[in-house]
């Protein structure tokens, strides 16, 4: 019976021979899911296929998050969109992230080699011992995972091998390219077969006798198999014998045949080459190989002839352990590659990856797409040993492509779910704040995709930025995201829309990630980076009020963010070289919206004083805006008076009166409230003069313009007055409290209304004599 991790996942089984489908695509350790539905969740059955940057971030809302199936569904995603690169990232991480998960459940102890005696293991079949050699070294098993990987991409890209020994057309060396391109793609079956097709008996009977024959042993059912690549992977499954038996032979003699044309004149011909070629590859010749190889220029071959040719004489050098024949000439170069003391097998393995690190960092990685370098660097994270940091990712790639930031978060973040799961020992945030800066890019991009929800996008960015362990790491990417939404939406929405829909954002992070210094650092980096065009107040001051507001979520951080507003509009009023009234009019709408509605509930803890404050900065700048709109709506009328339509000049006549009528209201208002303020600060008395002598000026205007009877007239000087007496009962006005300045400046304003209704008044007398006058002379 399957366990568990068989039943779901299907077991690691070696692919019979001549499979259509190719032998390691059957053998590989991969997840058997519906490929016909993959995306946003009820995207398909609406028929809609969301943007890969939409659909990777919101894997990440889902209630589990695990690295391999994570790198699963990636990569069915980027086939499904034809990124064939991306998809071979993917399938890469993928194939590492199951070796590690299933590195648990190998057991080499089972396979029995150390039950037999030393000297009949040569008796233990080729298979047994290369199993336990894999299954006990991780970075062994791991080249043995990338070497696999290379010879599927190879296949799957179908391209084509160029050789510096291969522009002969003549049909000999045709063979032999296409027999050289199978064993790159690791189907030495297929290479078998041409040759028989082809009715060339040496290569027939070479590349057979290459081929490791499995059968079916006792141990299989004990410990799961490792997936071997090529030759190793695809032999003929014989439930008596496994035949093996010249192989090691063949192995040897295609070593001196590879030596003895590479240095012979029949090498330098095209087939001499090609046939040099061949053997070095399968006796893992990397001196002859690599050259040959490296002729395309491409990484990947240059990469697949090291581990190759590494893990084909690691694999000889085990045998040789348990006492296979091997000739004297192979049997030297294998112990000069892989050395004669006890801890080969690692010491091996890491004199291949720094050999491999050196060249691909010199040669290859500067060069590469973005793909590539990050398939490059996982491979390397991989096989490089602890401490050694490979996705430190520089600016210039995010530049390679539009969506460089996307692949790159994902690439890591799914790194880090498998360091979480202890899949991999290497910790993306442990070296480098790589995670944050792509995170931060990444948001941003989805902050400006359209018909994406901002709240939505916001929700995608909380679920990966959760996975960063830094405070202020975190607070980057709130604040980076925010500053790019509201980019996005001052280019279509008012600006009260925007300070609404950023509170909504805030609120959202703050409740998922309820960090008070989290909080106050992203306060602090949107105070930094918001441009000054990009502002939703008149004040970087203002704009701070505005963010302690939005972030505030308890009783005391609303006390806290009313007493910085009240702080501001104290020290708007007394800026030099004048009163910064429009930053006024924004904290005291962030007062009205956003922090009295809360604390006018819970007051018991906070004092009364300080909500007459705050009452008494909404009612200014109710006071600045009602005469702002008052003087327009009398300076219209003044226009009609001259026109002939009396309809509109009724119509503006009692706006006019009724907007008069509410600004004296206002001002008695702010006056009742104006004793918190002047108790904060003594300077701050001339706000509250101010509103008195705004009042004045409006009625002196109206007087001037509106045309008001008499009776009205006198109303509104009486209004004046007494609200002048009300600040002298207040005692505002007294000369030891209000600078001379403000004093003269309130009662010219006064003295102006008076004379405004004085001079209205003579003339209203003039015009009534001139009519009684010329009433007289009219005959009757």
């Amino acid at each position: 019976m399957g366990n568990k991790y068989e039943e779901e996942y299907g077991k690691v089984q070696l692919p019979p021979r001549r499979s259509e489908d190719g032998g390691l695509r059957e053998g590989m350790l991969i997840i058997r899911a519906d490929e016909d539905c993959v995306g946003a969740a009820g995207d398909c059955e609406n028929g809609f296929t969301p943007h890969p940057a939409r659909a990777f971030a919101e894997i990440y809302l889902q209630p589990v998050v695990r690295s391999v199936l994570t790198a699963e569904q990636f990569m069915r995603w980027s086939k499904r969109e034809l990124r064939l690169e991306e998809a071979n990232l993917w399938s890469l991480v993928l194939e590492l992230l199951l070796d590690a998960e299933q590195g648990s459940k190998y057991s080499p102890d089972a396979i029995g080699i150390a039950d037999v005696q030393p000297h009949r293991r040569w008796y233990v079949s080729h298979l047994s011992h290369i199993q336990e050699l894999l299954q006990r070294h991780t970075l062994l098993r791991r080249m043995n995972i990338v070497v696999r990987w290379l010879e599927q991409t190879y296949r799957e890209g179908n391209t084509l091998l160029k050789l510096s020994a291969s522009r002969s057309h003549e049909e000999a060396v045709l063979l032999r390219q296409i027999i050289l391109s199978h064993l790159r793609g690791g189907e030495l079956y297929r290479a078998i077969d041409l040759a028989v097709t082809a009715g060339d008996c040496t290569y027939s009977c070479l590349l057979n006798a290459a081929q490791m024959q499995t059968v079916y042993e006792s141990w299989f059912h004990l410990t799961p198999l490792v997936p071997l690549f090529g030759e190793y992977g695809n032999g003929e499954v014989d439930q008596v014998w496994a035949g093996n038996t010249h192989r090691l032979d063949n192995l040897s003699q295609l070593y001196e045949d590879s030596v003895a044309l590479s240095n012979s004149d029949e090498g330098r011909s095209a087939i001499g080459g090609l046939d040099a070629i061949v053997a070095a590859v399968l006796c893992g010749n990397l001196e002859v190989m690599e050259p040959a190889f490296l002729a395309a220029g491409n990484w990947k071959d240059a990469l697949w002839c090291h581990l190759r040719a590494a893990l084909v004489l690691c694999f000889t050098k085990t045998l040789m352990n348990a006492h296979h024949t091997v000739q004297p000439l192979y049997a030297g170069f294998v112990e000069k590659f892989t050395g004669s003391h006890d801890s080969w097998q690692e010491e091996t393995a890491r004199g291949v990856v720094q050999r491999l690190s050196e060249r691909l960092q010199k040669n290859y990685l500067p060069f590469a797409s973005l793909e590539e370098q990050l398939q490059m660097r996982v491979i390397l994270q991989f096989l490089s040993p602890g401490g050694v940091d490979w996705m430190c990712i520089t600016d210039d790639l995010y530049t390679k492509r539009i969506d460089g930031a996307r692949i790159i978060s994902h690439l890591l973040l799914c790194l880090d779910t498998a360091y979480n799961e202890t899949l991999h020992s290497y910790s993306v945030q442990v070296y480098s704040n790589t995670l944050a800066i792509a995170l931060a890019q990444y948001g941003q991009q989805l902050a400006q995709m359209p018909l994406y929800s901002t709240q939505d996008a916001m929700q995608a960015v909380i679920a990966m930025n959760l996975h960063l362990r830094d405070t202020r790491q975190r607070a980057a990417v709130y604040a980076a995201f925010l500053v790019a939404c509201r980019r996005r939406e001052l280019e279509s929405s008012s600006r009260q829309d925007v300070e609404a829909n950023e509170a909504k954002l805030v609120q959202l992070f703050c409740k998922a990630d309820p960090v008070s210094a989290l909080h106050d650092e992203v306060m602090r980096l949107l105070n930094q980076k918001t441009e000054s065009t990009s502002l939703l107040t008149h004040n970087t001051v203002a704009e701070a009020v505005m963010w302690r507001a939005m972030h505030a979520d308890s009783h005391e951080d609303f006390v806290v963010a009313l007493r910085e507003a009240l702080e501001a509009c104290v020290s708007f009023w007394l800026a030099e070289p004048h009163a910064e009234l429009d930053a006024i009019s924004d904290v005291s709408g962030i007062l009205r919206r956003n922090i009295l509605p809360y604390l006018q509930e819970k007051n018991e803890t906070l004092g009364d004083i300080e909500l007459i404050e705050a009452h008494f900065w909404i009612k200014f700048a109710e006071v600045r805006s009602t005469a702002d709109e008052h003087a327009r709506s009398t300076a219209q009328l003044d226009v009609a008076l001259g026109g002939g339509d009396r309809t509109l000049v009724f119509q503006l006549a009692q706006d006019e009166s009724a907007l008069l009528r509410e600004l004296h209201a206002l001002t008695q208002e702010a006056l009742s409230h104006g004793g918190a303020l002047v108790r904060r600060s003594r300077s701050c008395v001339t706000a509250v003069t101010w509103i008195v002598q705004v009042f004045a000026e409006e009625v002196a205007l109206s007087v001037r313009l509106a045309t008001p009877g008499a009776s009205v007239m006198m109303e509104q000087l009486r209004k004046v007055f007494a609200l002048v007496e009300q600040l002298d009962g207040l005692g505002y006005i007294d000369p030891n409290l209000i600078p001379r300045q403000s004093a003269r400046e309130l009662f010219d304003a006064v003295r102006a209304a008076r004379v405004a209704c004085g001079q209205k008044s003579h003339d209203l007398l003039v015009s009534e004599a001139k009519k009684t006058a010329a009433a007289r002379q009219l005959p009757l």
